[in-house]
């Protein structure tokens, strides 16, 4: 039987810290990139599609975030005092109507005026003033177009 040369039997310090990289590296992180590639394959098998977003709710989603944002636009300092709100409230929104790169639906929502100016500042159109100060029942119609994965609002217009 044929003996292995003595240079390839022979620990040394080169072999160990070899040895070591495997075991403590590139075993740990092999297992590691397995195991997420086949709790991903598993993931995708196992979905279950009531659980899945709908395209219904992710407009949904959408419509409040445009609204939510063009409302919080009003709280800043930089809004003119005549216009500015302290706080709102969002309905749910209605009539959603997504067609080509346009998204159009019909929001109410509720505001609380900082001041009588900006309360009649917001009258207008629709709305009711609550004893309280809170204009209620502001309904709009918002158009948006697609820019990428979101919407940009186009046009905001009071139902009559």
């Amino acid at each position: 039987m044929a003996r292995l040369p003595k240079s390839l039997t022979t620990v040394t310090l080169f072999s160990k810290i070899l040895a070591t990289m495997i075991l403590v590296l590139i075993i740990p992180l092999a297992s590691f990139y397995a195991g997420m590639q086949y709790q991903k394959s598993v993931s995708m098998a196992q979905l279950d599609p009531a659980t899945a977003i709908t395209r219904t709710q992710q407009l949904n989603f959408q419509a409040e975030k445009l609204v939510k944002d063009y409302l919080l636009s009003f709280m800043s300092p930089k809004t003119p005092s005549a216009q500015r709100i302290q706080d709102f409230m969002l309905g749910n929104p209605q009539n959603i109507v997504e067609k080509d790169d346009t998204l159009s639906f019909e929001m109410t929502f509720s505001l609380l005026p900082t001041s009588k100016t900006s309360g009649n500042y917001w009258l207008s159109g629709n709305g009711l003033l609550n004893p309280n100060g809170w204009i209620v029942g502001k309904t709009v119609n918002i158009s948006a177009d697609k820019v990428g994965n979101t919407y940009k609002m186009t046009s905001i217009t009071p139902v009559k």
